[in-house]
């Protein structure tokens, strides 16, 4: 919980995306243990995060037949709570992510 907070603070929007996303998917496949980014994605599960004001959004998503991630219509809300909740929360939606 604590990481996602504080991911949330030092986000921001407008960023453009990397001249070469080798430099940016290197370190992941290795810490994944994948071979390629197409068998990292295969076994990733994606939830999106947001926050307005003192609400952080976490919305589970799932990947359709071409592989693309597309929301579930589940929204889980926190509004005030310890870093632990947080986590608990991140890693329910995380388990109904598919």
């Amino acid at each position: 919980g604590k990481t996602i907070r504080e991911c949330l603070r030092i986000s921001t929007t407008g960023v453009p995306d990397p001249e070469d996303y080798n430099l940016v998917f290197k370190p992941m496949l290795q810490i994944s243990g994948a071979r390629s980014y197409r068998d990292f994605a295969r076994m990733a599960k994606r939830v999106s995060v947001s926050k307005d004001s003192d609400t952080i959004k976490l919305e589970p998503n799932r990947r359709d037949k071409r592989g693309n991630y597309l929301p579930m219509s589940i929204m889980m809300e926190i509004f005030e709570g310890s870093d632990e909740d947080l986590g608990k929360i991140v890693l329910d939606a995380l388990s109904q992510a598919e």
